[in-house]
């Protein structure tokens, strides 16, 4: 995404990963660990870190509490940063990465939708949401942290004060991975294009036309499943991308109907 490539076509019926920009993004994944040395392997960040043999990670929430609460010797000596970014044609620094939680839904057939509407309002209020951070922390400890996807209630969150700013600095940055029929082939098969540069010495792109037939073919076989291709992979009906993008139109529309 740093390198402005696609997982995925915009009709969602293969892989994008083929594509220059793709393999652009692939091949500064292989970069970092055959020609700057990044470790394939670190058996525990925390111990890595506090003893001085890896000085800087990207890691997760669970890490960084861990770091804070567990390294108190470390105090004063480290900080978040924001994360690492490609440098455009414009000179900005693209900062995307990929981050996930969990979500409330409500099934369509439910005889209780409305009822279930009004508790995600009331629990995904902002009000709510700081009240049971707070009542988490006062109860278990400052070792249970919620970080809220309420923005308004991380700003309100127990954190450090330049700890929050980063945080907020750089979920602006946040996006998911499209979940598409197939997407696990695709998975597999980037994890298997990795394999082939870092143990291999394949190139990148090499490496991505050896798996693009596979996924590619993948996705086929669901769609036709789903009924979105026929017998012969003739479209059937369109699939819709549903990402952040397509969230937030709906969004707007449901403004612009209530307005």
């Amino acid at each position: 995404m740093q390198n402005n490539g696609r997982l995925f076509t915009e009709d969602g019926l293969s892989t994008a990963i083929d594509q220059p920009n793709g393999v652009k993004g692939l091949k500064a994944l292989g970069d970092l660990f055959i020609a700057y040395s990044i470790p394939k392997e670190v058996i525990s960040f925390f111990d890595s870190f506090r003893y001085g043999t890896l000085p800087v990670g990207i890691v997760n929430l669970n890490d960084y509490i861990l770091i804070k609460n567990g390294a108190p010797e470390l105090e004063g000596q480290w900080r978040l940063s924001d994360y690492p970014g490609t440098v455009q044609e414009d000179g900005s620094i693209s900062r995307w990465y990929i981050a996930n939680g969990t979500g409330g839904i409500i099934f369509k057939d439910s005889k209780k939708a409305e009822e279930a509407w009004e508790f995600l309002k009331w629990w995904t209020d902002d009000e709510t949401q700081v009240n049971y951070t707070y009542t988490l922390q006062s109860t278990y400890g400052k070792t249970f942290v919620w970080l809220s996807s309420n923005v308004a209630a991380v700003k309100e969150a127990p954190f450090d004060q330049a700890d929050k700013e980063v945080i907020l600095d750089q979920i602006v940055w946040l996006r998911d991975i499209t979940r598409t029929p197939g997407q696990y082939m695709l998975e597999r098969s980037i994890s298997d294009i990795w394999n082939a540069m870092i143990n291999d010495g394949v190139t990148a792109q090499v490496a991505i036309d050896e798996q693009v037939i596979g996924i590619n073919r993948e996705i086929n076989r669901k769609m036709k499943e789903l009924g979105f291709f026929d017998k012969d992979s003739n479209l059937v009906k369109p699939y819709i991308i549903r990402d952040v993008d397509w969230v937030i139109e709906q969004i707007n529309l449901a403004k612009q109907e209530v307005e």
